[in-house]
């Protein structure tokens, strides 16, 4: 190799390092998946939390890996209050209705869907 190819691989592999830190300092920040009037879901890493910003309450849920055969089978009313309800449904998700607004949102792994 040469001199400049030393420093080409060098350079390059700096860059990768300084890429990989920053992808995973951007997943370890707090992700606003909802951010609505009466309610706003946050997750940070393995939690998400709920904060039902009508009745000035926060709920919090830990997401684990469970085996298929262990895991939730049919949806479980997790919060019920008058402003809204916290559903766990199967394969890892929740379903929130925001009683005060009329929307309902589902929080999956890896996505969230409304509708009114």
């Amino acid at each position: 190799m040469t001199r400049s190819t030393k420093a080409a691989v060098i350079g390059l592999l700096v860059v990768l390092i300084v890429a990989a830190v920053a992808l995973v300092w951007y997943i370890l920040q707090p992700q606003v998946l909802i951010d609505a009037a009466t309610l706003s879901v946050v997750r940070d890493g393995s939690t998400i939390t709920v904060h039902d910003l009508v009745a000035d309450e926060a709920h919090t849920f830990k997401v684990v890996r469970v085996r298929r055969s262990e895991g939730v089978t049919e949806s479980h009313s997790a919060v019920d209050t008058a402003t809204i309800s916290i559903d766990t449904i199967p394969h890892g998700g929740l379903k929130i209705t925001d009683k005060t607004a009329g929307m309902v949102y589902i929080v999956k792994r890896k996505c969230v869907s409304m509708n009114p």
